[in-house]
């Protein structure tokens, strides 16, 4: 009897020595995950070419919802993408006028640029606009 007594204390205490390993372990993974993932929130963009802005059903223009810890480096991206610009000067803006002031980092996130955010399936809407300029290295006309 005092055997069996033995070997369930002994089990008993390596349950709780797992629990409290299981507990510490999830401590760590939850300091490994970044906070934003865990109350990250959504921004539907209206993407607008600045100079078909005007044109409702331009291929140049369209929405997408990114979470607002994007970079604008991959809404550059998605914006070469989308449309199939081959360029190094892309560019994406607060406003029409594309200015220095307007412009935004592509280092930067949307966050950090001042979207504020919402839940993913209804999140707040904002527009930003952008412009590129084409870089000819051959050609005729430069030959």
């Amino acid at each position: 009897m005092n055997v069996l007594l033995s070997f369930c204390h002994r089990r008993l205490s390596d349950s709780t020595d797992i629990r409290a390993q299981i507990s510490e372990d999830v401590s760590r993974v939850d300091r490994r995950v970044p906070h934003q993932l865990l109350k990250d929130s959504f921004v539907r963009l209206s993407v607008r070419l600045i100079p078909f802005d005007f044109a409702a059903a331009h291929p140049g223009n369209f929405e997408v919802v990114l979470s607002r810890s994007s970079r604008v480096s991959g809404l550059i991206g998605m914006i070469q993408d989308q449309v199939g610009i081959q360029t190094s000067r892309l560019e994406v803006f607060r406003s029409k006028v594309p200015t220095e002031e307007a412009r935004l980092p592509p280092e930067s996130s949307l966050e950090e640029c001042g979207f504020k955010g919402g839940p993913e399936g209804s999140p707040p809407e904002d527009t930003v606009y952008y412009d590129y300029r084409l870089l000819f290295t051959d050609g005729p006309i430069l030959s």
